[in-house]
């Protein structure tokens, strides 16, 4: 339960409900813990989930298939993150458009819609908490949205490193090349191609522990 616990006051939807009442939550027993193994589906683009589900420990990945067979990497969710809000209120029935893979081992912590309503109706912080959050998400899916309307590979890594990234000196990518390459929606050596243009132009740099500095004047004269 300390683990539990430790992961709500960290989470967003939770943040400033002391540990008294993160307790009370706890105690009212209407959740779930599941765990998922690495690559195990947590749901899929067909099945409904009706579920609000916290990550306690791991990763999980959500992708979007397309119709040409590939599979598009919408976003990562780790630990303390929030995910399947976007049907737990919706029509019933309505599927997510989407699949859940576990990245690794994967805890979740889930509760249904309606226990999920009773912890609204009695924690108005974690309603404006969940106002905030979502109206975040809308802020980044809009990032994303004008990140695929570049349609050079140029253009793409200097948008996500300018409006997205904005590093300030060196700073960490958060996702392996070749993920990156997936949330770009480009083929990894064609990223790989265009990085190096941009290293030898001296745009930025990227090191191999994925440690990146970039010039903001020379990246945004690619957009």
């Amino acid at each position: 339960m300390e683990k539990i616990i430790s992961v709500l006051s960290r989470s967003l939807l939770f943040k400033g409900l002391d540990e008294q009442l993160l307790q009370e939550i706890i105690d009212g027993g209407d959740w779930e813990k599941r765990s998922y193994r690495k690559g195990e589906s947590i749901f899929e683009i067909h099945e409904s989930y009706s579920k609000l589900s916290l990550i306690l420990t791991g990763t999980v990945e959500i992708h979007r298939p397309l119709l040409n067979g590939s599979n598009l990497c919408i976003e990562w969710r780790e630990e303390s993150d929030l995910f399947g809000g976007a049907t737990v209120f919706s029509e019933e029935g309505e599927v997510p458009g989407c699949r859940a893979l576990a990245k690794c081992s994967v805890e979740l912590i889930s509760f249904s819609g309606e226990a999920f309503d009773n912890i609204l109706s009695r924690y108005p912080l974690v309603v404006r908490n969940m106002n905030r959050l979502y109206s975040r998400r809308v802020l980044d899916y809009q990032q994303r949205l004008e990140l695929f309307s570049y349609s050079s590979i140029k253009k793409k890594i200097a948008y996500y490193c300018l409006n997205i990234l904005k590093c300030e000196g060196d700073r960490k990518l958060p996702f392996s090349r070749s993920k990156w390459a997936e949330y770009l929606n480009v083929s990894r050596p064609s990223l790989q191609r265009e990085l190096k243009e941009l290293e030898r132009g001296g745009a930025l740099t990227l090191d191999k522990r994925l440690n990146m500095t970039f010039e903001r004047e020379i990246l945004e004269n690619y957009l």
